[in-house]
């Protein structure tokens, strides 16, 4: 929807920022007998239509980025890469991190691909404190280890 939306957005904004004249007679032109716009209203107006078309084509990105089908995916790709063995190092905590070893490792990798895996939402989170991260390798590392 919010391509949609982006898409819209940029359309009307591309046709201020060209046809600023055009623009202006369809928003209040046609209201009065005989106006003109000002060189104010006209640079006002495509001024007005190159913020829309940055809007519109941010709204455009930020629809192909995000969206429910990402929120399936990301799931399945990570699990892929789990099974492809592409985990380097798993780390737990910040400050001094401890690297689990190699049948620690292969256990939360278990743990992880039996999990129903939920994208995070910043709102769910109460408090948290500490952190741990999962290094994968390079596609290309892997084809060197092969």
């Amino acid at each position: 929807m919010t391509g949609i939306i982006g898409v819209v957005v940029l359309i009307i904004g591309l046709i201020m920022a060209i046809w600023p004249y055009f623009a202006w007679y369809v928003r209040l032109g046609w209201k009065f007998k005989d106006a003109e716009p000002s060189d104010l209203a006209l640079n006002a107006g495509r001024i007005s239509g190159i913020i829309l078309v940055i809007v519109g084509f941010i709204l455009i990105v930020s629809s192909c980025s995000t969206g429910s089908g990402a929120d399936r995916k990301w799931a399945e790709q990570f699990k892929e890469k789990l099974d492809a063995g592409q985990v380097k190092e798993i780390r737990i905590g910040m400050i001094n991190p401890t690297i689990l070893s190699e049948e620690e490792k292969n256990t939360v990798i278990q743990m992880i691909q039996d999990a129903e895996l939920r994208p995070f939402h910043a709102g769910d989170v109460v408090g948290s404190n500490n952190a741990g991260g999962i290094e994968l390798l390079h596609p290309k590392a892997m084809l060197d280890n092969k």
